[in-house]
């Protein structure tokens, strides 16, 4: 990657970056992988207080939501500021969601059981 290259610059008007612009996309996992080693943020907040988990659940993909849940455990240590990061709320027009939220709303259930069995265990 080249040096000068900011992977964390906004890239829209929402303040996505380009991890969360690929999130959005359905990237592969790999690149996922790529863009963190790379050191994109994953707990950054865009003007609508969504993390990389708000776009990673609306996708549907399993692997992703893993990913960055395995990604999230290497990066944070304290219990109470990964809840945070996972419960974190957007300001959606409709409301506020959080990942889980998304997740029940699209009636996606294994993401949901994934979700539930993540906070449970930091609980």
């Amino acid at each position: 990657m080249q040096k000068d290259f900011n992977i964390n610059k906004w890239i829209s008007a929402k303040k996505l970056t380009p991890l969360y612009k690929g999130l959005r996309l359905g990237m592969p996992v790999e690149l996922l992988h790529i863009m963190v080693n790379h050191n994109a943020y994953i707990t950054y907040l865009t003007t609508t207080k969504r993390n990389a988990f708000h776009y990673a659940v609306r996708t549907g993909k399993i692997d992703l939501m893993t990913a960055l849940l395995q990604m999230l455990d290497t990066q944070i240590e304290d219990p109470k500021k990964k809840l945070a990061v996972i419960q974190q709320v957007d300001e959606d027009e409709e409301g506020g969601f959080t990942p889980l939220g998304y997740a029940q709303e699209m009636g996606d259930s294994k993401m949901v059981e994934l979700i539930e069995h993540y906070v449970g265990q930091l609980q």
